[in-house]
């Protein structure tokens, strides 16, 4: 492991400033991460000492996912919800229900027993009654305005998934993790780029031209970067503070302060300083599998901007293309086994999807969004063969310690690198064997 801890070449700009001067500027900002991380997990344990104190409690809550099970040869509905502080619950019935999912309810039930570190992630919330609620505000005015485009509510489910962070249906679900495109569906920092890019593009011409009449001293740049921000952070709110794409934000506004700060951006320091900032308010992301493959993509995104060798721009696009779909590849099996050889594809999806995210969201604004969806039912008859493969916790481990090692040497990268393919060539053998 020594030959890992060589130096490599740091490709900063000459002038740009560390975000930190000293050790005792790193100190005191872990000191302050970890007091306002306490403060916010009292915070959390008082809300769990009040769900278990009260008899009977009624919380309005999201519906998730929901899914069938068997029990003494009688079916009923499985609820995971989401209520309005955050918290997610499991519930049961055996009321024969319509899909809920991505609805709102009122539950009035109570709470079973668990711990406080079960309740970090989830607990078993018995229900006694069940109310369906009407669907008001914006968000729910949009929602019905892309139902309103297509005939089967499933094409809808998809597009709202990508535009709303809404939950897919089982038959969209499958299908995207077979294909290995679960990180185009659910919405993280890459939506955020390709929308910042389109909004830049829009508002450019626009503020351009009083620019060049009315205010030609300020800074073009900085004004329009501030603007997409702004726009960005409504859609923030819209999508409730979804946690990937909550982390994207706040790196995208920690980067445009150190860019006009004429600070290092695309450090491995920046990264942590927003992680630690993020999990010392949102204690409970550390448990949010979203959140925590949003981060891993960022920080092999940074090994490779760090390592990779100056090559002409077409070249760089595929190397860097497959590059992240292998590094992440044993990260993502941890928590999702399937696999197939369609998840190849997924490097050219993904090239793709920087084009179709955008059309579709156009389409959709002029009311043409089915246009495509008999392409969708099609998708939707095909059947893909997968396997499943959860990455064992050994070599877990391992790799993210190789993967930290590869932040101080370029050899470590590549050993990196080269685990990660062989980790998918033993998938491809279990897949054929």
């Amino acid at each position: 492991m020594s030959v890992c801890l060589e130096s490599s070449n740091k490709r900063y700009a000459p002038l740009a400033l560390a975000l930190f001067d000293n050790k005792k500027q790193k100190g005191i900002f872990v000191f302050c991460c970890i007091v306002i991380f306490f403060l916010s997990l009292w915070k959390i344990y008082a809300d769990y000492q009040t769900y278990l104190s009260n008899t009977n409690y009624e919380i309005i809550a999201q519906v998730k996912s929901q899914y069938t099970k068997i029990k003494n040869q009688r079916e009923y509905f499985v609820l995971r919800v989401q209520d309005t502080k955050g918290y997610y619950f499991y519930i049961t019935s055996f009321l024969d229900l319509k899909s809920l999912v991505n609805r709102e309810i009122r539950i009035y039930g109570k709470m079973k027993q668990c711990s406080f570190f079960e309740f970090l992630k989830s607990c078993y919330f018995s229900a006694y009654n069940i109310a369906l609620m009407p669907q008001e505000g914006f968000k729910a005015k949009l929602q019905d305005f892309i139902d309103k485009q297509h005939q089967d509510i499933r094409h809808s489910m998809l597009y709202r998934a990508l535009f709303f962070a809404d939950s897919l249906s089982k038959e969209y679900r499958d299908r995207v993790n077979a294909l290995g495109i679960a990180h185009l569906v659910a919405i993280s920092g890459f939506h955020l780029g390709i929308l910042s890019a389109l909004l830049f593009f829009i508002f450019q011409p626009i503020y351009g031209f009083f620019h060049k009449r009315y205010f030609t001293y300020r800074n073009r740049i900085y004004d329009l970067s501030a603007m997409v921000l702004f726009c960005m952070f409504l859609y923030l709110i819209l999508l409730d503070f979804q946690a990937s794409f909550l982390r994207a934000f706040v790196m995208s506004v920690f980067g445009f302060l150190l860019f006009f700060g004429n600070m290092r951006i695309f450090s491995f320091e920046m990264l942590f300083v927003i992680v630690g900032c993020i999990l010392a308010v949102f204690p409970r992301l550390v448990f949010n599998v979203g959140f925590v493959l949003s981060v891993s993509g960022v920080f092999y995104i940074f090994l490779i901007l760090r390592h990779f060798p100056k090559m002409p721009w077409y070249l760089w696009i595929i190397a860097f293309n497959s590059s992240i779909f292998f590094l992440m590849g044993i990260i993502v099996h941890f928590y999702f086994p399937y696999f197939s050889f369609y998840q190849y594809f997924s490097m050219v999806l993904s090239v793709l999807f920087v084009v179709f995210f955008p059309l579709m969201l156009f389409l959709h604004t002029i009311f043409l969004g089915g246009i495509f969806d008999s392409f969708l039912d099609l998708f939707l008859i095909m059947q893909f063969r997968v396997i499943e493969f959860y990455t064992p916790w050994f070599l877990l481990v391992s790799y993210v310690l190789l993967s930290f090692f590869a932040i101080f040497s370029k050899k470590c990268f590549y050993v990196l690198l080269a685990c990660s393919i062989c980790f998918y060539c033993y998938l491809s053998y279990l897949f054929l064997a």
